[in-house]
């Protein structure tokens, strides 16, 4: 996975949530661009934080997939 193939995700308009899943399965979701940073250049590394402002350095080898984030089953209940 290339740091632009990431920053495609990252960068679509409209933006879509997102999930970077590692080699081990781990699974990192991106529910806005907010939520990650990759920075400008050819490094190899990107930062992801969770809701709760903790953040994960990765490294884009470890990186098997990006994939859309399969949509919420939360629904608003009418009324």
């Amino acid at each position: 996975m290339t740091l632009d193939e990431i920053r495609g995700f990252k960068n679509h308009a409209p933006f879509h949530p997102f999930e970077i899943v590692l080699v081990d399965g781990h699974v990192f979701k991106v529910p806005h661009p907010d939520f990650i940073f990759v920075p400008p250049g050819r490094g190899t590394w990107i930062y992801v934080a969770d809701p709760k402002g903790h953040v994960e350095h990765i490294n884009t080898v470890v990186i098997s997939s990006v994939r859309l984030a399969k949509p919420s089953s939360r629904r608003k209940k009418a009324g």
